[in-house]
């Protein structure tokens, strides 16, 4: 599939010096700081495409190392379970921030999250993808997997469901990786 996603896309320059591909090694690393596997499909994922964003919308974060902890897989699962968690009102919802792998967000500042607790396979678990859509305190499942997320959301039109906008949203076929000229780094 990401073979393919990769070939249908506009694959834009990168913003500032690429970063270095994502190795096993980095995601096995990750894997392990945050104390849940994650899914195959996020794994070859993040070995093709890396740290970048999708249609101007969809930034998603891949292992990078401590340097970069504002764009790091481990360091932005971390920092949100803690943040989120104080400031979650309801027990379910705290449970769920201190377990949640978010990988994504969009600059609406909606985040994009597996639930390891709901893990599909023992050795190359699938997780749903829930959504946390900014402004709201509410915790809304988006897609049955990462895939899914990919084929319904980013590129169609499942977010435009979950936001319920008036608007329909417009969907841009392309990715641009980021490297070190991007801000918050």
């Amino acid at each position: 599939m990401w073979e393919k996603l990769h070939k249908s896309i506009k694959m834009l320059p990168p913003y500032g010096k690429a970063f270095a591909a994502v190795k096993d090694a980095d995601l096995d690393k990750a894997e392990k700081a945050i104390g849940s596997k994650l899914p195959e499909s996020y794994r070859e994922y993040a070995k093709l495409f890396g740290y970048g964003e999708h249609g101007k919308y969809f930034r998603i974060y891949v292992p990078l190392g401590s340097k970069y902890p504002n764009a790091d897989l481990t360091g932005h699962t971390l920092s949100y379970r803690k943040d989120c968690a104080e400031l979650a009102d309801k027990k379910k919802d705290k449970e769920f921030y201190l377990r949640m792998i978010p990988f994504a967000d969009t600059s609406g500042g909606d985040i994009f999250a597996f639930d390891p607790a709901e893990a599909k396979g023992k050795d190359a678990p699938d997780y749903a993808v829930y959504v946390i859509i900014h402004g709201r305190d509410k915790i809304e499942k988006l897609s049955p997997d990462f895939k899914t997320f990919f084929t319904d959301v980013v590129y169609g039109t499942g977010l435009e469901k979950v936001l319920k906008n008036k608007e329909k949203l417009v969907v841009l076929k392309e990715f641009q990786p980021f490297g070190d000229k991007v801000r918050g780094l």
